[in-house]
């Protein structure tokens, strides 16, 4: 009875003690394999270091002499040997030489030695042949790049760094530094003794752990049997009340549907609130900022451009901002496309502190920023996302610093050739009041952390949104602070390299048999659909300015009789309208083409609504593009001119 115990025991708990033994080893196996990388890393930067001081202990000429066999006395090849020596001692590393390549074999300048050697006399002598010289070693007269290798050749087996280097007259050669293996080994044995003693220990850790875990199971049985016995019993009595608690189930069932249904209908009313506020402000600044372009474009002076100028950016900066809070809310990262453009960084930085041009100049403080000059002027990336994290960044330093100044500095960090790729770190420094010990903190978990919405976090809306730029762009974002001196904070960012040409966004939409009749409408006759009045004034004059033709409908019916009467080149549709809206009327459009006298007439949507849900009815009720407010008028210009003449 007992060995059955045992046996069903032994079956119940093999499992995992076999799993908890292959978990020691692989987590043994890793943690030596960390050690002996790091091990080799840590030996890699000393042969490094050690190779880079080599050049002082031989003759500043040495190489420009050491041509051939006969160029070295064996006085002076016996001063060099004696001084690498002296090095190689010093360093704490096995050999330490230098060779050259002749017709693709290695031969010795000059190599330290050993009392051994000295006392065999097999030192290796100037122009000693190097036989043993791996094909990378004899590549490095070509690829010019530093090599670490583990060889070995007749003096054992070593750990080597192979750097290319330079004469002062220009002659090539090669410095090496060997650090013996069996040091290395002998360290690695050591670890692995270390590690195999710790899974010892462990492992007789853990059989106290399994005997009180058989030990527990029995009372966990015995006590399992008493509750089902115990249980048994109170399911008979309870069986007789089975139909009320049936009952009591249903209505329970029935409220958490409720619930369900509340909540529910809670997230659409949010939801449906947060896209009624994106809608209601992109409709007035779709006014100001086609009202501020028909300005700009007037007879007005420097300053008054200049105001045009601030406008215009101020309220791209909002609608950025309703954009990217919209992405967020949504929490939905992995839709967002980003816009990749060339752009020039010192123009980005100027629009932002043309943005704060106020608020510096009411509280007095000065601001500076520089580039490095290793950066260079034309780079690729999403324009909006950066322009977007150093207006928060900006905003937050002047936000807190009340005297002083603010610099901005653009440094230059590497560059990935083979990626085409350019790597920055942006640092904005203020002399503010600095954050709070304690607080920082908290910033730092939640600028780490991967939720986007955290009540306590502290980051506030516009550090929240950088964060999540940030992330969208594969950037870094952190700080330093110390209390009453300051804050900086980076942002590492990684940038494709652009070219001087413009963005292909930015160039006229010609095609290229530019020659040919079909292609040279450039003046259409235009159906606006729009029935907001402010709207309505900004299209027409706008489009006017193009020397368009402009009719205006203010409903889907209107726009119908309209083309049942006169030709027209393009419809802009606003989604929205009264009686019939503008999903019906091109719906309706592309099914009786010939009732209404058009056939493939583009049908460009125009609407304050962002969502993608939007987006795709407009696709499916027939529309060809989809724009949503504000209005670029020279993109859709650009926009009309491709589809007009593409028909």
């Amino acid at each position: 009875m007992k060995r059955l115990k045992f046996i069903s025991l032994l079956r119940r708990f093999s499992v995992p003690i076999l799993i908890y033994f292959i978990g020691i080893t692989l987590l043994l196996v890793l943690i030596y394999y960390e050690k002996k990388y790091a091990q080799f890393k840590k030996i890699d930067q000393k042969l490094l270091k050690a190779s880079e001081l080599v050049p002082q202990f031989l003759p500043p000429d040495f190489h420009d002499r050491a041509l051939d066999s006969l160029s070295i006395t064996p006085h002076e090849d016996w001063k060099n040997i004696m001084a690498l020596t002296k090095y190689a001692q010093q360093f704490d590393v096995s050999f330490v030489y230098t060779l050259v390549v002749k017709n693709n074999k290695a031969y010795f300048t000059s190599c330290s030695t050993t009392p051994e050697e000295i006392k065999h006399k097999t030192t290796a002598r100037y122009f000693t042949p190097y036989p043993e010289a791996s094909q990378e070693l004899l590549n490095i007269i070509h690829t010019k790049k530093v090599v670490y290798e583990t060889t070995t050749d007749r003096w054992g087996s070593f750990r080597t760094i192979l750097v290319p280097a330079y004469s002062p007259s220009g002659n090539f050669y090669i410095i090496g530094v060997d650090i013996d293996l069996n040091e290395i080994n002998a360290f690695l044995r050591k670890e692995l003794f270390y590690l195999i003693m710790s899974g010892i220990v462990l492992t007789l850790f853990f059989l106290p752990t399994i005997i009180q875990i058989i030990r527990l199971d029995r009372r966990l049985t015995n006590f399992l049997k008493r509750k089902i016995e115990e249980r048994t019993a109170e399911l008979s009595k309870e069986l007789i009340s089975h139909k009320q608690t049936t009952i009591q189930l249903q209505q329970t069932i029935k409220e958490k549907e409720e619930y369900a249904q509340k909540a529910k209908e809670a997230l659409d009313t949010k939801t449906n609130l947060i896209t009624t506020i994106s809608h209601e402000l992109r409709t007035p600044l779709n006014v100001i900022i086609g009202i501020n372009t028909l300005l700009s474009q007037s007879n007005l002076s420097e300053e008054q451009l200049d105001y045009c100028k601030t406008i215009e950016n101020a309220a791209k900066q909002i609608i950025n901002l309703i954009e990217e809070s919209m992405q967020i809310y949504y929490s939905q990262p992995e839709r967002v496309n980003l816009e990749l453009r060339s752009f020039e960084l010192s123009s980005i930085i100027n629009q932002v502190i043309q943005q704060h041009s106020q608020v510096l100049r009411h509280k007095r403080l000065q601001i500076t920023y520089n580039i490095d000059e290793r950066i260079p002027n034309h780079l690729i990336g999403d324009e909006s996302f950066i322009r977007q994290i150093l207006f928060n960044l900006l905003n937050n330093a002047i936000k807190f610093t009340d005297k002083g100044n603010i610099t901005i500095d653009v440094e230059f960090e590497e560059i990935l050739m083979k990626e085409n790729k350019i790597i920055i770190i942006i640092k904005i420094k203020d002399t503010g009041s600095g954050i709070p010990s304690e607080k920082q903190k908290q910033l730092l978990k939640a600028l780490n952390e991967d939720s986007l919405f955290n009540k306590s976090s502290g980051l506030g809306l516009g550090l929240t949104l950088s964060k999540y730029l940030a992330k969208m762009l594969q950037a870094n974002l952190w700080f330093k602070s110390e209390e009453n001196k300051g804050t900086e904070f980076y942002l590492r960012l990684p940038l494709q390299i652009g070219t001087a040409n413009k963005n292909p966004l930015d160039l006229p939409l010609i095609p290229e048999d530019a020659k040919s009749e079909k292609f040279k409408k450039t003046k259409f006759h235009v159906l606006l659909a729009e029935d907001n009045e402010l709207n309505v004034k900004v299209g027409l004059r706008s489009l006017e300015k193009f020397g368009h033709d402009v009719s205006i409908a203010k409903n889907g019916k209107e726009v119908i009789q309209l083309l049942k009467k006169h030709h027209f080149d393009v419809i802009l549709m606003d989604i929205e309208m009264p009686e019939m809206d503008g999903l019906e009327t091109a719906m309706f459009i592309r099914k009786h083409p010939e009732e209404v006298g058009h056939k493939n007439i583009p049908i460009i949507a125009l609407t304050a609504h962002a969502m993608p849900s939007i987006e795709q009815k407009c696709k499916e009720a027939g529309m060809e593009h989809f724009i949503v407010k504000p209005i670029d008028f020279n993109e859709l210009n650009n926009l009309m001119y491709k589809l007009v003449n593409k028909r």
